[in-house]
């Protein structure tokens, strides 16, 4: 199967999301069409700052759908909502979904400090919390969130660095340490290195 490509909608979805419509309404669900309904009435264009519409195509064709808004049910225009997640069931397990997703979480980044959404859909569930995303419950129209989308990558690659760097310092020791003793039984895994710490020893 041909890879998906993620593009930005732009034109209004009733012109290309047509099988989304039908497959999604033959399934009792209704919110894709909601979505292309919205946008022709101007109710909801995905044009306001930090909002985005994303679309998959294989071989020019829309087989998925996943939008960002401002989160309506949020008094606060800095939590950002994941609208709208549809893929065709015959390109489904293909990690279209997690595409689109991903693409939303970087659009988020830089405009939105914590996303939110709203699934009852068990398989939905378990590719949102693979992503991040962790369960929440108590707050009206949200099952999941994800806090501090802004600083994600950056976070990420910091602790990479200092898990390596540290990784680097042990191994420094421990040769040190067979240099002068001769001692190659120790376990330099638990070594303790932080930036409060006086000394460094194996524990």
């Amino acid at each position: 199967m041909s890879a998906a490509r993620i593009e930005r909608l732009s034109v209004p979805p009733a012109e290309c999301l047509g099988a989304l419509i039908a497959e999604s309404e033959a399934h009792g669900l209704r919110f894709v069409r909601r979505l292309a309904d919205e946008w022709t009435s101007g109710a909801n264009r995905f044009d306001r700052p930090g909002e985005a519409l994303f679309a998959a195509r294989i071989t020019g064709d829309v087989v998925g759908v996943c939008g960002l808004n401002v989160d309506p049910y949020a008094a606060d225009p800095n939590v950002g909502r994941v609208r709208h997640l549809y893929v065709l069931l015959a390109h489904r397990r293909c990690g279209i979904g997690r595409q689109l997703v991903a693409e939303v979480i970087d659009a988020a980044r830089g405009r939105f400090q914590t996303l939110r959404l709203s699934t009852v859909n068990s398989a939905a569930a378990e590719l949102y919390e693979r992503m991040g995303f962790r369960r929440h419950a108590g707050a009206a129209g949200c099952t999941h969130v994800m806090e501090g989308t802004m600083s994600i990558t950056v976070r990420a690659a910091r602790e990479a660095d200092a898990a390596a760097g540290c990784d680097a310092i042990r191994r420094s020791i421990r040769e040190l340490c067979v240099a002068d003793h001769g001692n190659d039984e120790q376990d330099y895994s638990r070594i303790d290195i932080s930036s409060s710490a006086k000394t460094i020893s194996p524990s």
